[in-house]
């Protein structure tokens, strides 16, 4: 039986994200999705062409989020800018085009991606 440093259950968006940050760190991470592929839902967004962010996106952070806790801490979401999100996703080779509404989707308008990004996933 293979041990692992981390497992995550559940291949969405935050646990491709965990899983990709902590093997960047070295560690030592099984993902586990019980869909036939990992970011299904995500693939699916902008009719398919998967929508992955939007450009004024942190202009109004502020209204855009609410919480009836008064003490909730808000600051993850502003102490990360648009081009912060750009530049990761770069790192990962992938390139944006903006259309409508300032939507961004990936160059190719395809949310299909290479195999071998599924791969980070599961390397150390």
């Amino acid at each position: 039986m293979e041990k692992h440093e981390i497992i995550i259950v559940g291949g969405g968006a935050s646990g491709v994200f965990l899983s990709l940050l902590l093997a960047d760190y070295g560690k030592d991470v099984l993902l586990l999705e019980a869909k036939d592929r990992i970011l299904k839902k995500l693939l699916t967004t902008g009719n398919g062409r998967c929508n992955i962010t939007n450009e004024t996106v942190m202009e109004n952070i502020s209204d855009m989020y609410t919480s009836e806790n008064s003490s909730y801490d808000f600051s993850p979401l502003k102490e990360y800018d648009l081009q912060d999100t750009l530049d990761y996703f770069s790192s990962l080779g992938l390139s944006f085009t903006t259309l409508e509404d300032h939507k961004m989707y990936p160059l190719s308008l395809q949310s299909s991606f290479p195999s071998s990004h599924i791969f980070l996933v599961f390397k150390t």
